[in-house]
C-alpha cells in the first residue's frame, strides 16, 4: 500500500478501508463514508489519507458507511454515516465527517461497526449498543443514538455482526446470538428471528457419552447447560 507503513491492524468496510498505524494515527481510503454519491471522483480516495482528530487508537472497526476507533484510554470515536445514530451521539440524520467522542462509553476493550448500528465491549464483559436495531431485512430498523446495554449478555470477550444479526463470545467458550434468523444465521435449531441474544448450538468436543456438564441431541453435538 503507498504511503502506508509500520500498520498494526486494519479493518475493510463495504466501499472503504482504515488502518491504523504504530503511532496510534488512523489511515482511511476508498469510499468517503460522508459522501453519498459514490460515481463523484471528489467522494474517493484513492489513495490513504489521515482522519484527523484520532491519536493513541487501538483498534478500528468498519462497516463502509461509518467506522469505529477504540483508543487506548478505553474511550470509543464515531465518524461518517448516522442515519439510525450509529455514530452514538444523541441524534440521527447528519453524517459527521470527522471523529466524535461515543458519550457515556469507558473502559472498553472491542469494537465492531454493522450495516446500520455498533456495539461495544466493556471490561467488564458487558455489551453496549446503539444505532438502528434490524432483526428483520424488510422493516425500518429502530434508531436508538446512545448507548445502553444489551441484558442477558455478561463475561462477553468478543463480539461480531453481519447485517442484520449479531454474535457474541463469552469468556467460558460459550456463544449466543440475535437479530434476524431467517438462514439459521444464529445456530441455534429454528429458524425465527429473536429479539435478545439465544445460545448457540456448536459442534461438542466430546465423542463419547456426555458428562454431567453436558448434554447432548447427538454424539457429535452438544452445548454447555447454563
Amino acid at each position: 500500500m503507498v504511503g502506508l507503513t509500520d500498520v498494526k491492524t486494519i479493518a475493510a468496510g463495504e466501499f472503504s478501508s482504515v488502518a491504523v498505524r504504530e503511532d496510534g494515527t488512523v489511515w482511511a481510503w476508498g469510499y468517503d463514508m460522508v459522501g453519498w454519491d459514490m460515481h463523484d471522483p471528489s467522494n474517493q480516495y484513492l489513495t490513504p489519507v489521515q482522519v484527523h482528530g484520532l491519536q493513541d487508537v487501538q483498534a478500528v472497526s468498519n462497516s463502509g458507511r461509518h467506522a469505529l476507533a477504540l483508543r487506548a484510554d478505553g474511550t470509543v470515536w464515531a465518524w461518517g454515516a448516522n442515519t439510525y445514530g450509529q455514530l452514538g451521539g444523541g441524534t440521527t440524520g447528519w453524517a459527521r465527517p470527522t471523529p466524535g467522542q461515543v458519550p457515556g462509553l469507558t473502559d472498553v476493550v472491542a469494537i465492531v461497526a454493522g450495516y446500520s448500528f455498533s456495539l461495544a465491549v466493556r471490561s467488564d464483559g458487558t455489551v453496549w449498543a446503539w444505532g438502528g436495531f434490524r432483526t428483520d431485512p424488510l422493516t425500518v430498523p429502530e434508531a436508538r443514538p446512545t448507548p445502553a446495554p444489551i441484558e442477558g449478555l455478561t463475561n462477553v470477550a468478543a463480539v461480531a455482526l453481519g447485517r442484520f444479526h449479531g454474535l457474541a463470545l463469552r469468556a467460558d467458550g460459550t456463544m449466543v446470538g440475535w437479530g434476524n434468523n431467517e438462514q439459521g444465521q444464529l445456530a441455534n435449531g429454528e429458524s425465527p428471528q429473536h429479539f435478545t441474544p439465544v445460545r448457540t448450538l456448536l459442534p461438542c468436543r466430546f465423542k463419547g457419552h456426555p458428562s454431567h456438564e453436558h448434554h447432548a441431541s447427538g454424539l457429535e453435538q452438544c452445548h454447555v447447560v447454563p
